[in-house]
């Protein structure tokens, strides 16, 4: 093991290599504090396939640190195959530039995937406000129970979450 401040000598077939490995000290990052406007989730669908709902920002007047924050949101999760879910958050009008499905092929999602198990969870605060979702593979032949929290459960998912930003904060910016 090398010392701090000591030299190390590395041989080679032809010379030695004489070396000295200090230490330095490394500023440690400051955590940031994104402000996050509260959305309202509406119009949910929920079919075998997918779920589906539009976010919709609760005060649009609230002032933003940044840029003005995109609403209404619409928020789409595909269960494609056994092994891929895709999530969609985007501008509701389709206004922003997105890459076309001819530049990323991608295999089309199946006919029936009810079978993949796949669970999804959004909660919701008292005050309506929505606070994430989550997208987990329910495990075979077990009983699902809903809780009652402060918070909505729409499903209890009892498999590890594929995807999970359950009491993140979203941010979309123009």
């Amino acid at each position: 093991m090398i010392n701090e401040h000591e030299a190390a000598i590395v041989r080679t077939t032809t010379e030695v290599i004489t070396a000295t490995f200090t230490t330095m000290s490394v500023a440690k990052p400051t955590h940031v504090q994104i402000p996050a406007a509260p959305y309202t989730l509406l119009g949910v669908e929920q079919n075998p396939n997918a779920f589906s709902a539009i976010l919709k920002l609760s005060d649009p007047s609230a002032s933003s640190n940044f840029t003005q924050d995109i609403s209404p949101l619409s928020l789409t999760v595909s269960y494609e195959t056994p092994y891929r879910v895709r999530v969609c958050i985007s501008d509701h009008e389709g206004k922003r530039w997105r890459v076309p499905p001819s530049v990323v092929e991608v295999d089309g999602p199946h006919d029936n995937n009810k079978e993949f198990g796949y669970k999804f969870k959004y909660n919701v605060h008292e005050d309506e406000t929505f606070a994430g979702f989550s997208v987990s593979r329910q495990k075979p032949r077990e009983e699902v129970f809903v809780k009652k929290t402060k918070v909505y459960e729409s499903d209890s998912c009892s498999g590890k979450a594929l995807f999970d930003c359950i009491n993140e904060k979203f941010v979309f910016k123009d």
